[in-house]
């Protein structure tokens, strides 16, 4: 079985339907980030098999969780090596994808990764809370991702100020995730945001990914987010 083939297969198990001319494209994607890791560290996943499971269905498990309607927009919060974004523009549900990270290697990795693959996506050299005071972004997506290693109640300080009022803040975390989301019930509160929906996924592999998903209910007062060391200080 070729690495296409095996990427339809695996996905398919998990209601993850691609086209050929899909899977190559994200395959082609993977062959390029291993070879690119060489000189730039992007991830320490290099196994086609672990990246299909960890990197691929690991990111389109969004499209199962979300119902996604035409004209909608998502922006990936410390897009790094471009999970779950890239696979998602590969696959073609968002007419507008915003990637964002603070490295500078890792938007030039990106870059280069949307021009090759001509991608639909739009990528930024800055950081979270930077970009959300800005108004081009601030409360303008529909979708905001996040699979940052911070804590939920962070990611939510960093995040939700992006999401338009009914959009989603989707937040990618694994099993031990039961105590990060009640410390941060203020902060969800507090930033505008409710609680609709914890979906989990034990995938192939034995691993389990949750997500998280937070609807805004109520526009994210001004003063949030914090500049990031205060963020980290004193959460909410």
């Amino acid at each position: 079985m070729d690495s296409v083939e095996y990427l339809i297969n695996k996905t398919a198990l998990h209601n993850i339907n691609l086209t050929k001319e899909q899977a190559s494209k994200i395959v082609d994607f993977l062959n390029f980030l291993v070879k690119y890791n060489e000189n730039v560290n992007l991830t320490s996943i290099l196994n086609f098999k672990d990246m299909v499971y960890k990197h691929i269905i690991d990111s389109l498990l969004i499209l199962n969780v979300l119902n996604i309607k035409e004209n909608m927009n998502l922006l990936d919060v410390g897009a790094g090596a471009g999970f779950p974004s890239t696979p998602i523009s590969m696959v073609g549900r968002f007419k507008n994808i915003v990637q964002i990270d603070s490295s500078k290697k890792k938007v030039d990795f990106l870059n280069k990764v949307r021009d090759m693959f001509n991608l639909k996506i739009d990528v930024k050299n800055i950081r979270a809370e930077d970009a959300a005071k800005l108004e081009i972004f601030r409360e303008k997506f529909n979708v905001v991702t996040a699979r940052a290693v911070a804590k939920l109640n962070i990611l939510c300080e960093c995040c939700i100020p992006f999401v338009a009022m009914g959009g989603f803040f989707v937040a990618l975390k694994g099993p031990n995730y039961e105590e990060e989301l009640r410390i941060s019930n203020k902060a969800i509160t507090d930033l505008g945001g409710k609680l609709t929906k914890i979906e989990k996924f034990e995938l192939l592999n034995n691993s389990i990914r949750v997500f998280i998903v937070i609807k805004k209910v109520k526009n994210t007062l001004a003063k949030y987010p914090r500049n990031y060391s205060k963020i980290l200080k004193k959460p909410i």
